[in-house]
């Protein structure tokens, strides 16, 4: 996910109708259709999927515009786990699981592990035969 695409890639503000982005659609409807999905069950999962992508990589896209440096990256998840860790009688669970160093930072293997995630629900949906 690294490099940055530009927001306007990631989050267009109208339909995209070109040639290129109607052929990712079609290969992707094409693809979970395959696998047994159809109607709104098939809308709804290229929804998720595509929705998924295009939200992970902005977040990305905003982090990496603020933090360039490895190290003033590291220093800022470690102030954030420490703030939570003052306040985890209120915010237990996020103090616990949600803290920014929970990935390392790797946002590659934290995207790996939410499109598995998202992808292991759509499945759930398949037939089975």
């Amino acid at each position: 996910m690294q490099g940055g695409a530009h927001p306007a890639l990631v989050l267009p503000g109208r339909p995209l109708l070109g040639p290129h982005a109607l052929a990712r659609s079609e290969r992707v409807y094409a693809l979970l259709h395959r696998a047994g999905l159809d109607g709104p069950r098939l809308t709804t999962a290229v929804g998720a999927l595509t929705y998924f992508v295009q939200g992970y990589t902005a977040a990305e896209n905003v982090w990496r515009t603020r933090q360039r440096d490895p190290a003033a990256e590291g220093a800022l998840r470690r102030r954030t786990q420490e703030y939570l860790d003052r306040r985890a009688e209120l915010y237990p669970t996020l103090a616990q699981h949600a803290a920014p160093s929970g990935s390392g930072g790797d946002f590659d293997a934290s995207f790996r592990l939410g499109l598995e995630t998202v992808l292991d629900g759509i499945a759930a949906h398949t037939p089975t035969t």
